[in-house]
């Protein structure tokens, strides 16, 4: 969504985005703290958004986190498109999995 936005620092992305929220991110210990480690700060933010009976693991190098944790399956991702009259706009298909009509599950996302 955000991934063609400059940041001085790459704790930026994920300050600005908190920001944003209409929960208190400082109730999680989030505030602006460009001390810690973004492998840190990454891990209290899928903890915030989540829960914190998740497995986050992540790199100070890469934008990237793999987070483990229980659930169900609704669906996958089937496709993933880049909108040609917005370049920063990616159109998302899912497959649902035997899920019933009545829930009004949308077959197509679109991501700004």
């Amino acid at each position: 969504m955000y991934h063609t936005r400059e940041a001085t620092k790459r704790h930026d992305k994920v300050y600005a985005l908190l920001g944003m929220s209409s929960d208190d991110p400082s109730a999680a210990g989030l505030s602006p703290n460009y001390t810690i480690p973004r492998k840190k700060l990454l891990q209290q933010l899928v903890e915030f958004l989540l829960f914190k009976e998740v497995s986050v693991e992540t790199w100070e190098e890469r934008e990237i986190a793999v987070i483990k944790s229980k659930g169900c399956i609704l669906g996958q991702v089937s496709s993933v498109e880049s909108c040609s009259a917005r370049y920063d706009r990616q159109d998302v298909e899912i497959t649902f999995k035997d899920t019933p009509k009545s829930l009004e599950y949308k077959r197509e996302w679109g991501a700004w």
